[in-house]
């Protein structure tokens, strides 16, 4: 895990997606942690997930 963790603004910004999208899809899309009541991402593991549902005709992220 990277010492810097993204917050929901981070990966909304990082998807280009707006924030309302991430809040609706994280649970099921990417690994996420729970630090007190928030939630935060690691980069390298975003980058990852997104490798692995890489779209290659057959819909994704």
């Amino acid at each position: 895990m990277t010492a810097e963790l993204w917050t929901i603004d981070d990966l909304a910004r990082f998807l280009r997606k707006k924030k309302s999208w991430v809040y609706e899809n994280y649970r099921e899309q990417f690994p996420y942690y729970k630090v007190g009541q928030q939630i935060r991402f690691d980069p390298a593991e975003i980058r990852a997930a997104l490798r692995e549902h890489r779209d290659n005709g057959a819909g994704g992220i």
